[in-house]
């Protein structure tokens, strides 16, 4: 049998009213934590797909920018341009008259014309272009404006497709030979019918001819 029993003392119920209420917050603080959570993954950043594809478009823009920008520094940069190969050159030459007085100065031009798809640069002081010139009866070397005059500064053309370009020299109407530049040594030309090239390194013009006339009494 059960022996009947009294009212429990007043600290139990003290007690089981504080765990009852320990346990309820406990409750309401996980709730909060687990609505906080899936609040941040469910709108917390950019779909990744979306971002990545941003990115991606981004980087593609800021390439084809570059690849633009080293394009435009390409033709401006003579470097990238490189130098014109003699076979792309053309080159053609013609006095500035048919007669020149013997012992006169006798002008000369000549135009260099760039044959290939691409501008390309060539020197055109000194060796690069010269100037020739010969008899006309037994071809003879009369003169050539390398003999006695070197260029120490540079002509850099820049040569576009098509498009030519045009130099011109004076020749003194004297015959000239490697080494022998004194006055004494360079007698004028002699009347008579005479031939003019102009050369690029290997890119030679056809020959243009005139007279040196008699100097008129």
């Amino acid at each position: 049998m059960f022996e009947p029993q009294g009212p429990l003392p007043r600290e139990i119920y003290v007690r089981r009213r504080l765990a009852a209420l320990i346990l309820v917050a406990v409750v309401v603080v996980a709730v909060v934590v687990a609505l906080v959570l899936v609040s941040r993954d469910g709108g917390g950043g950019a779909d990744p797909a979306a971002a990545a594809g941003s990115e991606t478009s981004e980087s593609a823009s800021s390439s084809e920018t570059s690849t633009e920008a080293t394009d435009e520094e390409d033709a401006d940069d003579p470097a990238s341009r490189g130098r014109c190969a003699d076979d792309d050159l053309e080159v053609s030459v013609r006095p500035a008259s048919a007669n020149f007085e013997a012992g006169s100065d006798a002008r000369f031009y000549a135009e260099i014309t760039n044959t290939s798809d691409s501008t390309c640069d060539r020197d055109l002081s000194g060796a690069p272009l010269t100037f020739e010139v010969y008899r006309l009866d037994d071809n003879a070397r009369v003169w050539s404006s390398t003999d006695c005059t070197q260029s120490d500064s540079e002509d850099v053309a820049n040569l576009k497709p098509e498009e030519p370009v045009m130099r011109q020299i004076d020749w003194s109407g004297r015959m000239s030979e490697p080494g022998a530049c004194g006055q004494r040594d360079r007698a004028p030309a002699e009347p008579g019918s005479y031939q003019v090239y102009a050369l690029v390194g290997d890119a030679f013009s056809p020959a243009a001819t005139f007279n040196l006339t008699a100097p008129a009494e």
